[in-house]
């Protein structure tokens, strides 16, 4: 008897835990079938695909104007991927940044973004594309432009272009600002029809009228044809020194055709001296 009670007992005990868990694989069963039914399927995978797809036909017919150099850029513009923006701009916030202080000292600078043929070497190749250049060189820009022009008519002249692009104005803009700085940059667009921005990587940079970032996703950055936006970073005196890349992030085609620099943060009260003849200078790779 006592052992037919102990088989009773064991068997009850077995059985339990396989009723509970069928109990369980039920409730969970009608759980996952509800949540299932909740469930909304967007078909976001062929909303982006097609938006890719738009975005690089108009690169690629846009590339098609350019030229003799169009299929090299064409090959790169497609390695490099395509930026897919908010279609609603509304739908992109950012927050506020930090503004400069009263009492810091200051590097204002005035850049202009301009259509320019670029000469890539003394043997006078070139092509039409863009550059940063500083307003009070952008006359210096013109008549390195013209000088060069004229001597692919001519044999055996570099036009104006030297070894090393030694004091060219004609390269990619390079700028500087010290630790404990303001930077007040001013951006003023010349080029033709089309809206430019520069946006300097791993900066705290924002609109000096608004106070918001000045990142490519705030359209404040943006500036229109024949316009001009200011903006300001307080680079903080423990900012780490070096150089900061900056573009235009409003076209790829800005981008790879030279709207291209470097914000060179140098340590709190430095001078930019001219190799050449030792004087203050403004901008250039070369300062010492």
């Amino acid at each position: 008897m006592r052992r037919f009670l102990s088989l009773v007992m064991a068997s009850g005990l077995a059985v339990t835990p396989m009723v509970w868990a069928a109990e369980q694989h039920d409730h969970h069963s009608s759980v996952d079938q509800a949540s299932a039914k909740k469930v909304v399927h967007r078909a976001g995978g062929s909303i982006l695909h097609d938006r890719m797809m738009e975005e690089v036909k108009r690169q690629q017919d846009f590339m098609g104007t350019k030229g003799g150099y169009s299929t090299g850029a064409d090959s790169h513009m497609l390695q490099q991927g395509v930026l897919l923006v908010a279609e609603d701009s509304a739908k992109v916030t950012v927050a506020g940044g930090q503004r400069c202080p009263a009492n810091v000292p200051v590097k204002e600078y005035h850049v202009s973004a301009i259509n320019i043929e670029i000469t890539l070497s003394r043997f006078l190749d070139y092509f039409p594309g863009y550059m940063y250049v500083l307003r009070d060189d952008l006359d210096k820009a013109r008549a390195e432009e013209a000088a060069n022009k004229a001597a692919r008519d001519t044999e055996n002249d570099p036009g104006a272009v030297s070894n090393g692009l030694q004091g060219d104005v004609i390269q990619p803009l390079v700028i500087r600002a010290n630790q404990g700085d303001c930077l007040k940059l001013t951006l003023h667009n010349d080029l033709a029809d089309e809206a430019t921005n520069l946006v300097i990587n791993g900066s705290s940079m924002v609109v000096a009228a608004t106070g918001k970032p000045a990142t490519p996703s705030n359209s404040e950055t943006t500036v229109a044809a024949g316009k001009q936006q200011s903006f300001e970073w307080y680079i903080k005196p423990d900012t780490q020194e070096g150089a900061r890349f900056f573009r235009s992030h409003a076209s790829r085609e800005q981008f790879n055709q030279g709207l291209i620099g470097m914000l060179v943060v140098e340590p709190n009260g430095s001078r930019y001296l001219s190799p050449f003849d030792g004087k203050s200078m403004a901008s250039g790779w070369e300062a010492m």
